[in-house]
């Protein structure tokens, strides 16, 4: 639980990031290049750090797994949640190890499990549903038939009869071997309502309202991009190509390979804990000098850029560009 998410990642958090098609046009574009087959596909980015053990991915929805940074050993397994302690353990039905431009697809309902690798990078890839519950026969028949109840296409008589029917109360002569007259009239009307509705159903009219339902989820991501892209920006934000040096004013020791660095201002020092990963950047930064993020020695490239917002937003460093005269 942290303020932001460089302070997350920092602490060996996985970060997520929901619809990331609206958020980065290249993931928006291989959304559309799959809708031509899957009718509406969205994106989950997800940035693991380096050694990363988790617990398991359990697909509720068609996975496309794209591996864009790093690479991740997976395993795709049955879950066990389901089975009987004394029942055999299920066989992996997929090993491999995914690097940069790999893809793997994880059925609904499969485990993916990621083994335990060596990598002192993080592993980021992309999640693309293909077919989620809004595609899904029973979803999308309720869906059509609602829809049909509510346009009022049947008679005054099935309408009505659809409308109020849940309402009427069951008693207990109401059964097969002894049906009440109430029970038989409620069973003649439900079967020439029902055959009414059916009367208005075609394969035809469905693919149609499952089409344009389909439309209609990807007009509202290409909204929701729109929106993204029209927000206001927010404070300074570091990215690799950034330029950063010390603040004006602020002196910095800190020596390789150490688990904390002094930030002093005038008369004040402030001690910091840091990883001893992140020693070697702020030791570069020592010198008072610009550096480009991009060129600031560590290991991993994500937490070069946490250290280096984080300590932007506490004031020890600033981007660099004009640098204002000493008093």
């Amino acid at each position: 639980m942290r303020d932001n998410f460089y302070m997350a990642y920092l602490d060996n958090a996985t970060l997520s990031l929901e619809n990331a098609e609206q958020f980065l046009p290249q993931i928006m574009a291989v959304c559309k290049e799959l809708q031509d087959a899957f009718g509406f596909v969205t994106a989950r980015l997800v940035l693991d750090p380096p050694e990363y053990s988790g617990p398991p991915l359990s697909a509720d929805a068609d996975l496309l797994c794209l591996q864009i940074m790093g690479e991740q050993n997976v395993s795709l397994i049955r879950p066990l949640a389901a089975l009987p302690v004394s029942a055999p353990r299920p066989k992996p039905l997929l090993e491999t190890t995914l690097q940069p431009g790999d893809a793997v697809y994880v059925p609904v309902g499969v485990d993916c499990r990621q083994m335990p690798g060596s990598s002192r990078i993080p592993s980021l890839y992309a999640l693309f549903t293909l077919q989620s519950s809004e595609q899904s026969l029973d979803l999308s028949l309720n869906n059509f038939l609602t829809d049909l109840l509510l346009k009022k296409s049947l008679s005054s008589e099935s309408d009505e009869f659809f409308r109020h029917a849940v309402t009427k109360a069951m008693r207990p002569d109401m059964n097969k071997e002894n049906p009440s007259p109430d029970a038989l009239s409620l069973e003649t009307n439900l079967q020439k309502a029902s055959a009414e509705l059916l009367s208005k159903v075609t394969a035809k009219d469905f693919r149609k309202h499952f089409d344009a339902r389909m439309e209609k989820l990807r007009q509202e991501q290409l909204e929701g991009a729109k929106q993204v892209r029209a927000a206001p920006e927010g404070p300074p934000h570091v990215t690799s190509k950034s330029v950063l040096r010390i603040a004006t004013g602020v002196r910095c020791k800190c020596a390789a390979g150490s688990s904390a660095a002094q930030f002093t201002r005038g008369h004040e020092t402030m001690s910091l804990n840091i990883a001893p990963t992140a020693s070697g950047l702020l030791g570069r930064l020592s010198d008072g000098k610009d550096h480009i993020v991009d060129s600031l020695p560590c290991d991993d490239p994500m937490e070069r850029i946490c250290v280096s917002q984080v300590m932007l937003i506490k004031g020890c460093f600033e981007l660099g560009g004009f640098r204002p005269p000493r008093r």
